[in-house]
């Protein structure tokens, strides 16, 4: 964040600007949405991968500038092999769970 004092540079007219509006061309520049700000840190995105999304939070992390190119590659290939665990475990409990009710329905 910056602050009032600290003075940005216009994007549409190059000129500076304070407090999100370019007097110079009457231009509101947004500040970045809070998407973008979880995207800037680390520890959002190591959650998202290993707690809730697995596989499919491979995109946030390659979008993530957080991490080096070497990092990405590593953890991709981390998240990929403990989502094939966790779905493998899945599988079983799952299975196992259904010859358990086959047996309690048989009795």
């Amino acid at each position: 964040m910056s602050s009032s004092l600290e003075q940005e540079v216009c994007p549409k007219c190059e000129s500076a600007y304070v407090d999100g509006h370019c007097s110079n061309c009457d231009l509101i520049v947004a500040r970045p949405a809070v998407q973008e700000q979880i995207l800037d840190q680390r520890l959002p995105i190591l959650i998202l991968l290993f707690g809730v999304m697995g596989v499919l939070g491979l995109p946030l992390l390659w979008l993530s500038p957080a991490f080096c190119r070497r990092t990405k590659v590593v953890l991709s290939v981390v998240v990929v092999l403990y989502t094939g665990l966790l779905l493998t475990a899945a599988y079983f409990a799952s299975r196992f769970a259904w010859q358990s009710w086959l047996e309690f329905a048989n009795r």
